[in-house]
C-alpha cells in the first residue's frame, strides 16, 4: 500500500495500525480536525509513512455486526494533507480500503463499509470510491469493495 508525494511524484509505502486509546492524546484538533479523545470507545487506526512513522490520517470505526457492516465514524487526513496543496495523495483511499479488508475478513461476502459524509463530500465519495447512497449514509459492498481494495493495495 502506498501514497504519492505530490511534489516529487515519489511512491511512498505506508502502514495501517490500530491505536491504543492512550495514543489518542497525541493527535490535536489543529492537526486532525476532530477531538479524537471522544473515540476511546471505538477502534481507531492510523495511516503512517513507513519510512519515518509520520501520521498521515486517522480513522475511527464501529462494528455493526448484526448488519455485517463497519461504520466509519470519523475519517481525517492530517491538516497538511487536505485540499489542493496537500503533501500526499491516496490517504483516504488507503484507509477506506484497509477498513474494507477488515470488513471482508469479519463478514465475508456480506461485508459492507459505510460512512456519513459532510454534504460537500458526498459527490466526491460516490465518484472516487464508488460508494452508493443508502438512506442517510454512503456505503460500499462486495464486489465494489474488493475493487477498491485492489486499487489501493
Amino acid at each position: 500500500m502506498y501514497v504519492i508525494d505530490k511534489r516529487s511524484g515519489a511512491i511512498c509505502d505506508v502502514d495501517f495500525s490500530k491505536l491504543d486509546y492512550i495514543e489518542l492524546d497525541l493527535f490535536v484538533k489543529d492537526d486532525f480536525i476532530f477531538d479524537w479523545n471522544e473515540e476511546v470507545s471505538f477502534e481507531v487506526y492510523r495511516l503512517t509513512l513507513a519510512q519515518n512513522g509520520k501520521t498521515l490520517g486517522l480513522i475511527s470505526i464501529e462494528m455493526m455486526e448484526s448488519e455485517y457492516r463497519i461504520h466509519i465514524r470519523l475519517l481525517s487526513a492530517s491538516s497538511d494533507n487536505i485540499g489542493r496543496n496537500k503533501e500526499y495523495d491516496r490517504i483516504v483511499g488507503c484507509m477506506i480500503s484497509q477498513v474494507g479488508m477488515i470488513a471482508i475478513q469479519k463478514f465475508g461476502e456480506l461485508a459492507c463499509v459505510s460512512l456519513r459524509p459532510k454534504s460537500v463530500l458526498t459527490k466526491h465519495y460516490i465518484q472516487k470510491y464508488r460508494m452508493k447512497i443508502t438512506g442517510q449514509l454512503l456505503s460500499i459492498e462486495v464486489p465494489e469493495l474488493i475493487d477498491l481494495i485492489n486499487e489501493y493495495e
